[in-house]
């Protein structure tokens, strides 16, 4: 009878890793009615026997269909998969640069940096949802903090395309008639509809600069910024990297060099505001024009 048992338990922890994305091992050892010293030794027993599982970050272990991963070389053309090429912009700003989100996260957790994990196994579930509807061609109801409009909103969306690694995705809004980039951190919960895409002729990518604003075009700017200036723009606007160079005029890296384009100025206008002491605008007329408007009307709140 425990034999009985023991196996009946060993195979309801398979289905339970089989394809797991977010549920830790606390989570599966509830479920299959085991103590969390049971669920390792289960794991542990399974590998001995020639199922490979694996940890893909914290205490979040995974399992193929069959029981068994093939051992597969990477192919360069091959696709990032949304749990593996989600970037987070919380908890931890390390991950900008990552290519596999899941092997920082698991230096993180061992660093005891990482004190999220409701958010990330949120996030993680919320990328998985939107690419299912991209793939199904389905409509999504999202909660979203928008920026925009200051408020937490409810919206129906038709969700076509990711970039810049999972962190946004480009949808059209069906009730505004517009498309719009939506970040995945400010989405809170999403449901898959039954309605498959009104909108496809009308779906369309726009240019999204380093500091999230969007548009059909870009004016060019370019700032002279000190070393602070520049990691914490690096930090704050992770995509600022690839048009970030160092200053050849200042030895040791005491001034670094930003030339990109902008969609609109108010984006770059509240990193600059914060450090006018260090950053030198040296291109970009409109955009200097639009900080003395903004500087005003600070002025004008205080007096």
């Amino acid at each position: 009878m425990s034999d009985q048992k023991s196996v009946s338990r060993t195979l309801w922890v398979m289905r339970l890793l089989k394809h797991n994305l977010h549920k830790p091992i606390d989570v599966i050892a509830s479920r299959a009615g085991i103590s969390v010293r049971t669920a390792y030794r289960t794991i542990d027993t399974l590998n001995n026997q020639g199922f490979k599982v694996t940890r893909r970050y914290g205490t979040v272990y995974t399992m193929e269909e069959d029981g068994i991963t093939p051992i597969k070389t990477k192919d360069k053309n091959e696709q990032m998969k949304p749990e593996s090429g989600v970037i987070l912009q919380r908890p931890c700003q390390d991950l900008k640069k990552a290519r596999d989100t899941y092997e920082v996260l698991e230096q993180l957790q061992y660093e005891h940096k990482l004190d999220d994990s409701n958010y990330l196994r949120h996030t993680v579930a919320n990328v998985t949802l939107m690419q299912n509807a991209v793939q199904r061609s389905r409509k999504v109801q999202v909660t979203y903090d928008s920026n925009m409009w200051n408020k937490r909103q409810q919206r129906i969306v038709e969700p076509y395309t990711f970039f810049f690694f999972f962190n946004f995705v480009w949808c059209y809004d069906c009730q505004k008639h517009k498309n719009i980039p939506l970040r995945i951190s400010r989405m809170g919960d999403v449901k898959i509809l039954d309605d498959k895409w009104e909108y496809g002729h009308k779906h369309r990518k726009q240019i999204v600069d380093a500091f999230g604003c969007w548009g059909h075009y870009t004016k060019p700017v370019k700032l002279r910024m000190t070393m602070r200036a520049r990691n914490l723009m690096m930090e704050a606007h992770p995509i600022s990297i690839r048009t970030i160079k160092e200053d050849p005029d200042y030895p040791d890296g005491e001034r670094w060099i930003l030339e990109t384009g902008v969609c609109d100025y108010s984006g770059i206008t509240r990193y600059i505001l914060g450090m006018l002491d260090e950053v030198e605008i040296l291109e970009g007329e409109g955009l200097k024009e639009y900080i003395s408007e903004w500087r005003d009307k600070i002025m004008a709140v205080e007096l």
